[in-house]
């Protein structure tokens, strides 16, 4: 009988980073949305970001704000996120 085994991807941190400092893997939002998956944590650093689309995606990243995080567009996601602040 063939079994069918799949590699578990790992859980990543995703930061993003409007001033693009030290371990920044984003220099803003809508991009690491792209590239998150299920499970994934992305944490905003402090900054200016641009607005952010995830609609019609059933990956439901974690998001954490820091302190001083402002958004200059409209955040549209119809999926239920969680978000620290």
């Amino acid at each position: 009988v063939p079994m069918l085994c799949l590699a578990a991807r790992a859980q990543q941190v995703l930061v993003i980073d409007a001033a693009a400092g030290p371990g920044a893997d984003f220099t803003d939002l809508q991009p690491a949305l792209d590239a998150a998956a299920d499970g994934d944590l992305l944490l905003v650093r402090a900054g200016a970001y641009g607005g952010a689309t995830l609609v019609g995606n059933l990956r439901a990243p974690r998001i954490v704000l820091e302190d001083g995080c402002r958004f200059t567009g409209v955040i549209e996601m119809d999926v239920p996120l969680p978000v620290d602040v």
